[in-house]
């Protein structure tokens, strides 16, 4: 398997696209020991998360404490990340907004779509059970869920539409021109991407704030704000994972360790186990070992 670490996530996730996916994230490589743990990543559909257990998630710097079937809403391009506090399942849907986007314009794609496409509206980050809107809303997500594993695509489509129509019809609201969203956020979704080509490379936090026009202290308070965690703090998460991928695909701890940045073995091990909940070797010598 393949773990996947892209911060800027490819709308197209299949050879066969579809507008809608529904996601298990409890079954998925970001889990371990059963705690979720979404690492700051952004793409251009919309997101809507219905956890089941407790948690904070982070969307477009705005920490967010959830409990179990409040629902998260992720506006497209919005950066997020989710860290759950206990061990629980979290479905995540994600629309892709152009496949409702048709050829012959009606007043449901100019007044509706076409503007969340744009940017100029977006949804609440939570919709929480006392919202006037959560019963439907609450409806016609466990609805879009329970039927995308086995009705046709066209059913799906359908209730997809149902679900659109609650949250543009109900909830959708202005862009506000934030400075945190015209200044902060577009430089740390840049500084991700930096991170990402340099993480398995003695790459360090003084580089990394250059790169990204700001003095290291404003950086790491900046970075800190929005994903709740340091900049260093946050390339040790992405090489655990990278040499959780490469062990499970054959590689001998320390080609693991090495791999990945890491060049003390007792170090790596010890983050290892913090992270995941067991050591490097436990996980080489477990036969289809499970995230």
């Amino acid at each position: 398997m393949k773990l996947h670490l892209s911060a800027r996530e490819e709308t197209e996730r299949s050879q066969n696209p579809q507008p809608v996916y529904v996601y298990d994230v409890h079954n998925r490589p970001n889990v371990m020991g059963g705690i979720i743990n979404i690492l700051p990543h952004w793409h251009g559909e919309l997101e809507i998360m219905l956890p089941k257990c407790r948690g904070t998630a982070n969307i477009d710097g705005e920490s967010i404490d959830f409990g179990p079937n409040d629902i998260l809403i992720v506006s497209p391009d919005m950066m997020h990340s989710c860290q759950c506090s206990e061990k629980g399942m979290l479905f995540a849907i994600t629309v892709n907004l152009s496949y409702f986007d048709f050829k012959k314009p009606d007043k449901a794609q100019v007044f509706y779509i076409q503007p969340v496409l744009s940017g100029k509206v977006k949804f609440p980050s939570v919709i929480w059970p006392g919202n006037p809107s959560y019963t439907s809303l609450l409806k016609y997500t466990e609805d879009l869920i329970a039927s995308a594993a086995g009705e046709s695509p066209i059913g799906v489509k359908a209730r997809a539409f149902m679900l659109l129509a609650d949250l543009l019809g109900k909830l959708s609201q202005p862009a506000e021109n934030e400075d945190i969203r015209n200044g902060i956020l577009p430089t740390l979704k840049k500084s991700l991407i930096y991170i990402e080509s340099k993480y398995l490379t003695k790459i360090t936090v003084d580089e990394i704030a250059s790169d990204a026009g700001f003095s290291k202290y404003c950086y790491i308070r900046n970075f800190k704000k929005i994903f709740q965690k340091t900049p260093m703090e946050y390339i040790i998460e992405l090489r655990l994972f990278n040499s959780l991928d490469l062990i499970m695909n054959g590689a001998s701890v320390t080609d693991a360790a090495l791999d990945s940045g890491f060049f003390n073995l007792s170090y790596f091990i010890r983050k290892f186990k913090e992270r995941f909940g067991t050591t490097p070797s436990k996980v080489k010598k477990t036969e289809n070992f499970k995230v």
